[in-house]
């Protein structure tokens, strides 16, 4: 689903009640479209891998990685290095995508441009909650608030 649609949705939702131009039929079929053009004969995979593919990679790296190092600790700098590179990511990518925008004009980058700076901001706000849980007097990473 798209952000404008998500909005649409959302903004029925919290009202309670669509706007007495819009019937419960149009509403209805505005949502079996939705549902229609996000549903995909195709499998999604990611870099290649389905979603169990995927699970099973991140389940067989923890636990080579909790064999390497038993303390809880690793966990939490993994978390915060992940973190981190969304931060960046989320980052460079709403870059780029107002880059589009200015080039274009096309609303559609400016929407995009949002949701990743929204996807940004929230990536930092993890972090500074990671960081402020204790795991014990010799957690490097905890900051004090």
């Amino acid at each position: 689903m798209d952000a404008f649609s998500s909005y649409v949705l959302y903004i029925f939702f919290m009202n309670f009640s669509a706007p007495d131009s819009v019937s419960s039929n149009d509403l209805q079929k505005y949502i079996n479209k939705i549902k229609t053009s996000n549903e995909s004969n195709e499998e999604y995979t990611y870099d290649e891998l389905t979603e169990e593919e995927l699970v099973k990679l991140i389940d067989d790296f923890s636990i080579k990685l909790f064999r390497q190092c038993r303390d809880p600790l690793i966990f939490k700098l993994l978390v915060l290095r992940s973190l981190a590179d969304l931060e960046k990511l989320s980052g460079e990518i709403a870059c780029s995508t107002l880059t589009e925008y200015q080039k274009t004009s096309e609303e559609y980058f400016l929407k995009r441009a949002f949701i990743w700076m929204n996807a940004t901001s929230k990536f930092a706000a993890c972090q500074d909650l990671i960081h402020s849980i204790s795991l014990g007097p010799d957690d490097f990473t905890y900051l004090k608030k």
